[in-house]
């Protein structure tokens, strides 16, 4: 990971297919340390690590703060994210983040692709005001179905 966060990979690397929260991508990482679920983790790992190396400059209190807000920005960094990639832009709502954790742990159980199963979800059309919204729910269970199927 560099000083800018972003991560960095010099070694054999995988891509994940079907999504699998333990994921290694590193042929190298026996342990699962860098596994997917595991990143945000590592992230915060590395931040503790790059506080330590600055500790002449950088008081231990205030590098305690930044680290403490760590999971919570990253959680909502995340969850942001995962609304957008799911096609939720227009309206927050509490119940959010319990449709993308279902959602992923859906894709575990059937052995979706990552990758495919936010494309095909691109393909499902927005209701408009007064549409039959249960059209678009077969429409949409007819497709992600089609695509699980395969």
């Amino acid at each position: 990971m560099s000083i800018l966060g972003l991560t960095l990979d010099y070694g054999p690397y995988g891509f994940m297919d079907r999504f699998d929260p333990d994921f290694i991508c590193n042929a190298s990482d026996n342990s699962g340390r860098y596994s997917y679920q595991a990143q945000p983790a590592i992230c915060r790992w590395n931040l503790v690590k790059l506080a330590e190396a600055l500790a002449p400059e950088l008081p231990s209190e205030r590098a305690d703060g930044i680290i403490d807000e760590y999971m919570d920005m990253y959680n909502r960094f995340y969850l942001e994210n995962m609304r957008r990639k799911i096609g939720l832009l227009k309206k927050e709502e509490p119940e959010d983040e319990q449709l993308i954790t279902e959602l992923l742990q859906t894709m575990h159980n059937t052995g979706a692709d990552f990758t495919n199963t936010f494309r095909c979800l691109s393909q499902i059309p927005c209701p408009i005001d007064g549409e039959n919204e249960g059209d678009i729910i077969k429409q949409a269970t007819q497709l992600l179905l089609a695509r699980v199927l395969l």
